[in-house]
């Protein structure tokens, strides 16, 4: 189980990375052809949603191959690297919401009628694998920092569904649920610890949000 559980969470992660990252090209190209600000703010955030994805899911693949290698001793290596990007993971989620939602903040008048863009400890005694909860613990970073980035995330969804709600556009109502998407996933997240189904379920959530942010770049792109 511990072993289908990190590989799970390193092909979604890098999967959901990719999409990210996806979104921060769009809207960055986008931005050089129109000049428009809020196009900036977008990539710069998915950039870092990009980088932070990525990066822990590639560490989670790197230790899995070491838990699956015959070197006992590098575990607690590991062990220390996944905690360390999960910190990392935490850095660049808290900094890409935390200024969406900064700039979501102060939006103009004209702006906000249109709703713009969105802008554990592994034990080694086989006879004894580690719960599926446990490993949760090991995999993301702190519930303390994960009620932060929750707490930006409302913020997010309610500026974005009051968005549609004044312009009543395709485009805003797909950034307000994709905030939503997020909001849910990260609720998921804190839940997973009690509960590690809630764990996959966070991932295919937030992989439908990036998508939906995907789909809005798309969108505005070809207009």
């Amino acid at each position: 189980m511990s072993s289908w559980l990190l590989s799970f969470s390193s092909v979604a992660e890098v999967l959901e990375g990719l999409v990210a990252l996806a979104v921060y090209y769009q809207a960055f190209k986008f931005y050089r052809l129109s000049g428009e600000k809020a196009l900036l703010h977008v990539s710069a955030s998915f950039l870092a949603l990009g980088v932070g994805l990525l990066a822990h899911g590639l560490s989670l693949g790197a230790v899995l191959l070491v838990l699956a290698g015959p070197v006992r001793a590098l575990i607690k290596l590991a062990l220390l690297i996944s905690e360390v990007m999960a910190l990392a993971l935490f850095g660049c989620e808290a900094f890409a919401y935390g200024y969406l939602a900064y700039f979501y903040a102060k939006p103009s008048q004209e702006e906000a009628a249109e709703g713009l863009l969105f802008p554990l400890v592994l034990r080694e005694t086989p006879e004894k694998p580690p719960r599926p909860e446990a490993l949760i613990r090991f995999i993301r970073y702190h519930p303390l920092l994960e009620c932060v980035v929750l707490a930006l995330l409302v913020y997010l969804t309610y500026k974005t569904i009051s968005n549609f709600l004044s312009s009543r556009d395709a485009n805003p109502f797909l950034i307000g649920f994709a905030f939503l998407f997020l909001t849910a996933a990260h609720a998921c997240f804190m839940l997973s610890y009690f509960l590690a189904t809630f764990y996959f379920t966070a991932h295919v959530l937030q992989l439908l949000a990036f998508v939906c942010v995907f789909i809005v770049l798309l969108r505005v792109v070809s207009a």
